[in-house]
């Protein structure tokens, strides 16, 4: 999560151990990057408190099943001989 726009003035923590605070204010956007800040921020926007803005999405495509098997080509395995002594 890149950013937050906050909906309403709330409290909340102003660095990673918590031991300040601040007011983030409504209107404003904050840069939520780091780890500590974007559970921040997701409480804030699951409280309805605050939406996401400039929100960076990674896409992971993976080919459908029927396209793998369709790009590889399947061998059955090879059956052993074993040696009788």
């Amino acid at each position: 999560m890149a950013s937050i726009t906050m909906k309403e003035t709330q409290k909340g923590s102003a660095n990673q151990w918590g031991n300040a605070s601040m007011d983030y204010e409504e209107g404003k956007t904050y840069d939520m990057s780091a780890p500590w800040q974007e559970a921040i921020a997701e409480t804030f926007i699951s409280l309805g408190w605050a939406t996401a803005s400039g929100k960076k999405e990674t896409k992971v495509v993976a080919p459908d099943e029927n396209q793998a098997l369709d790009d590889k080509e399947i061998k059955p395995k090879a059956k052993s001989k074993k040696k009788k002594w």
